[in-house]
């Protein structure tokens, strides 16, 4: 609940700074900046192998998969600089939140953050008020995960993919508040692999996936 009231304190900041702001046009080049909140969520799907060698006429694999998922309140803060009608390039910084899982007696939780950069790829349309476009780019994630997670050995902080599809809605009568509704995630993946002495060798996989599904408002200056 403190996170929801958190999230709505910033957009409602943010719209009476942008609302008694300067005037701006949402065509053409232009810096622009915005922030959003809403539901976000994680899955972290676990892959997991064992491979037996010791008998070469006899060799074994065992392969097991699981998967932990929660989903919680988001927010994220961006910024960026479109280039012409189709191209932008932009920085976020987005918080998912929490997630906790409890599984095997054991709680799985992660309070992940990540900072972006990536190209934003658009048009413009109904008289350049309308813009829908797709983000990619890389990311930096920290998790900041239980020690259940550590257990595992994987990495607490990863380089990410980023990725995510919105449109965003600038009224002519606005002069350059515009609002976004839009959907971007974080992919990261973590593979621990080892070799044992007894001629046995085990691998785990960890596939996951964050996502914010956010509206907001912004400002193109």
């Amino acid at each position: 609940m403190n996170k929801v009231i958190q999230t709505a304190i910033l957009i409602t900041v943010s719209t009476s700074i942008i609302s008694t702001g300067l005037s701006g046009s949402p065509s053409g080049e232009g810096f622009y900046m915005g922030t959003g909140a809403g539901v976000s969520s994680n899955v972290a799907i676990l892959l997991e192998g064992n491979y037996n060698y010791s008998d070469p006429d006899n060799t074994t694999y065992t392969f097991s998969s699981s998967s932990l998922d929660d989903s919680d309140v988001g927010y994220m803060v961006y910024a960026g600089y479109q280039i012409n009608k189709i191209i932008a390039v932009e920085a976020a910084y987005t918080d998912y939140g929490n997630f906790k899982v409890t599984k095997y007696a054991k709680e799985y939780s992660q309070s992940p953050n990540s900072f972006a950069v990536y190209a934003n790829a658009g048009y413009m349309f109904l008289d350049n008020q309308l813009r829908p476009f797709g983000n990619i780019g890389l990311g930096y994630l920290q998790k900041n995960q239980s020690r259940a997670y550590d257990r595992l050995d994987f990495q607490k902080d990863t380089a990410t993919i980023h990725s995510g599809i919105g449109v965003d809605y600038y009224p002519s009568v606005l002069e350059g508040v515009g609002f976004r509704a839009a959907f971007s995630g974080d992919t990261a993946v973590d593979n621990v692999y080892t070799v044992n002495d007894n001629n046995t060798s085990e691998s785990q996989t960890l596939w996951q996936i964050y996502s914010l599904f956010y509206v907001g408002v912004e400002y193109k200056f």
